[in-house]
């Protein structure tokens, strides 16, 4: 983690707690989820488009679970949605909906829409992994596993105009 500290990493994750998770998503291998309520901002042409008060956009190995299983896991986007089918060459991890994590990401969706988890505790180590404890036994862990220069998450507020936290590791 470079020009980071822990410290850093907590303060800006202690932002999040008492906010409620609100959806997940994924784009291409970047994992995304919103916390807080919604606003409302301007977009391009004088539209406007809702975003909520955090978020979290992963580039790294992390894992949503509760008490009994892993619910999603960053490497699910690397296998097919439909797991019975014999190893297929035309799999294209990229389409939506065509992936494993694609298929878990509905799943918590309607588990967030149906038990409304709020974020309770964050914990972070010194090389910019946490794990965010919430209500309903959910925990986002997150682990940075790279030594080269390469970005591993943000933490962002799409509303305030506020610079991102990025968290990235530097050649050593």
């Amino acid at each position: 983690m470079s020009e980071m500290t822990q410290d850093a990493v907590l303060t800006a994750l202690h932002r999040l707690v008492g906010s409620p998770l609100r959806d997940v998503g994924r784009a291409s291998d970047l994992a995304w989820f919103v916390f807080g309520e919604p606003r409302q901002v301007a977009g391009p042409a004088g539209s406007t488009r809702v975003v909520h008060e955090h978020a979290l956009h992963l580039q790294c190995p992390f894992r949503l679970s509760d008490n009994t299983a892993v619910l999603m896991g960053s490497h699910d986007v690397y296998y097919p949605a439909d797991r019975s089918s014999s190893s297929d060459d035309t799999f294209d991890w990229d389409r939506q909906g065509a992936n494993l994590l694609d298929q878990r990401i509905e799943e918590v969706r309607a588990r967030v829409e149906r038990d409304n988890p709020v974020v309770e505790h964050a914990q972070a180590d010194p090389f910019g992994g946490f794990r965010l404890a919430m209500s309903g036994g959910l925990n986002l862990e997150v682990l940075p596993v790279t030594s080269f220069r390469r970005e591993h998450w943000r933490y962002l507020r799409p509303h305030s105009g506020e610079e991102h936290f990025v968290v990235f590791d530097s050649d050593s």
